[in-house]
């Protein structure tokens, strides 16, 4: 999978400042997903396709979590890491993701010409790819 470098979180200069919500939607991102692209793929009826968008809006504000299940309907429409979820939602752990697409060691992102991204950075907190495109949030 490519990944698409998101400079539009600009609030996000080290992974730390990185939440469950902020995660969602660099993943999204990250798969050229729009909010309604994810609820077109997840939810079958219009007014079902409302209601998951206005979750999926909730989530990536920290508003609210999702549950177990509805991480998995979104795992059906982009990838995410259960385990860096998980660490962001606790705040146990000290999660090693890429603070401009949000992949992780376990979740690399992949481009033809340069096969799975690794870390760019000592601090674990930028891939390859993403070094490579210049991409860093503003204020980085």
């Amino acid at each position: 999978m490519s990944c698409v470098a998101i400079t539009t979180v600009s609030d996000i200069t080290t992974v730390s400042d990185i939440t469950a919500g902020d995660y969602i939607a660099l993943r999204r991102r990250a798969a050229s997903l729009s909010v309604a692209d994810v609820a077109w793929m997840v939810a079958g009826r219009a007014e079902d396709r409302r209601v998951f968008a206005n979750l999926l809006i909730e989530w990536e504000a920290d508003l609210s979590v999702p549950s177990p299940a509805y991480l998995r309907t979104l795992q059906n429409a982009f990838r995410i890491d259960p385990y860096i979820f998980r660490q962001l939602v606790t705040g146990i752990g000290d999660p090693e993701i890429c603070r401009a697409c949000g992949c992780s060691a376990l979740d690399a992102c992949h481009d033809d010409a340069h096969g799975a991204c690794a870390w760019a950075t000592p601090a674990h907190d930028l891939c390859t790819t993403c070094a490579i495109r210049g991409a860093h949030p503003r204020g980085a």
